[in-house]
């Protein structure tokens, strides 16, 4: 089973931009451009949006496509709590005890890179 840390980072991906549903998801599809509501079947369709007219079906899918907006705002809101939340744990047990696994990788690799002249952006709290 995945640790829960794993299922949160997916749920706020799926949240964002970069997760794209146009593989199949309607909604997605239409709100994108990749499908015109004339051009749905039917049969392709929930039961319960199936008796619906195309003007009550786009602006069903419209509806629900602010609903999503709505829910992805929120999620980044959330994600940036999260963050911030994480980023002062991980402050506060730095000073006790030895290195995390990825406390010990990050410092590793930061360390590795600026050989090179690479430099990573701080990360914001």
């Amino acid at each position: 089973m995945a640790k829960q840390g794993t299922v949160t980072e997916r749920a706020l991906f799926k949240g964002t931009a970069q997760y794209s549903q146009n593989n199949w998801d309607v909604v997605s599809q239409v709100a994108s451009g990749h499908r015109n509501v004339s051009e749905l079947k039917k049969t392709e369709l929930p039961a319960t949006l199936q008796s619906r007219s195309a003007p009550e079906l786009e602006s069903y899918l419209k509806e629900q496509q602010a609903k999503r907006a709505d829910l992805q705002k929120r999620l980044a809101e959330l994600k940036v709590s999260r963050d911030a939340f994480l980023a002062d744990k991980a402050k506060q047990a730095s000073g006790h005890g030895p290195l995390s696994v990825d406390q010990a990788m990050r410092q590793t690799i930061r360390a590795q890179a600026s050989k090179y002249q690479f430099a990573f952006p701080t990360p914001q709290p």
